[in-house]
């Protein structure tokens, strides 16, 4: 699966991307939501949400992690300025 650059903003507060499938997977997709009873739109909607929120996990771990040591590097330099005054 490719994803090509970000088209231009759709109505409302949504944007669009542009996905290529290879037939197979394409057939496949359709296949699955004909199951489900769904739109191909709202099950890959779905899916994307899921794998972010997944994955955006690990994202605010890292962003806290690096914020802590931040701030710890700050309060080193300003114990060994006091020190050193």
């Amino acid at each position: 699966m490719e994803i090509e650059q970000n088209e231009e903003q759709s109505q409302g507060r949504t944007l669009t991307r542009t996905i290529r499938l290879t037939p197979e997977v394409f057939a496949r997709l359709n296949a699955v939501c004909d199951h489900l009873g769904v739109t191909v739109s709202a099950y890959m909607t779905a899916e994307i949400g899921r794998a972010v929120a997944r994955d955006e996990v690990s994202l605010q771990a890292k962003r806290s992690a690096d914020g802590s040591l931040d701030m710890l590097a700050r309060m080193i330099q300003e114990a060994t300025k006091e020190h050193g005054e």
